[in-house]
């Protein structure tokens, strides 16, 4: 009897043991589940938005204006040319000079700005095309006409041979100076154009 009281008394005490341990500690006096510790907050530093640099407008570098070289030619032309079939009124009852009066001829007809001196047609041969450009010809007085009107244009037979200007007239300007031009058709669709080939000067 004495050992079964002994392992009695060892079992209570085990089970009191092992009760203390199963129990959990008591809440605090406010009741309800305690607050969980908030976790530690990683600070960074402001993002601040920063304008663009405006980089300062450059104007493009220019070059000083220059003033072209003179050489005697006058850039107004004291005419304008027109083909006789397209001015029939203008010029109907007009004499016509002849220049060229062959199979290919056809009339032009002159209608001045300014009145000039000395109107002539010339014939023009090219000798050489340097290679700035510049034309070196040669001429000869075909038909003199003399002074000239703005009122009363000029009509003239002439023959246009191949590419190269053939026709041309010369005259005086206000200044006295001697003024040639070439008269030429274009070859794209037969248009009449004036250049303006008077000597340089020296």
């Amino acid at each position: 009897m004495k050992k079964m009281g002994g392992i009695l008394a060892v079992l209570l005490i085990l089970t009191l043991l092992l009760t203390a341990c199963g129990q959990t500690p008591n809440t605090p006096s406010g009741g309800g589940q305690e607050e969980p510790t908030p976790a530690p907050q990683v600070v960074t530093p402001e993002e601040t938005e920063t304008e663009p640099e405006i980089q300062p407008e450059t104007q493009p570098e220019t070059q000083p204006e220059t003033e072209p070289e003179e050489d005697g030619r006058g850039d107004d032309v004291p005419f304008t040319v027109s083909y006789g079939k397209d001015v029939e009124n203008a010029i109907g009852g007009l004499d016509t000079y002849v220049m060229s009066d062959g199979e290919y001829s056809t009339e032009i007809a002159f209608f001045f700005n300014i009145p000039v001196k000395n109107f002539r047609m010339v014939n023009l041969t090219i000798t050489d095309i340097r290679e700035d450009g510049e034309v070196e010809y040669i001429y000869e007085d075909s038909v003199y006409i003399g002074d000239t009107d703005p009122q009363i244009p000029i009509p003239v037979r002439v023959t246009f041979m191949g590419d190269m200007p053939n026709v041309g007239c010369a005259l005086e300007d206000g200044d006295g100076n001697l003024r040639i031009f070439a008269i030429s058709q274009s070859g794209m669709d037969g248009s009449l154009f004036v250049q303006d080939w008077s000597p340089k000067e020296k």
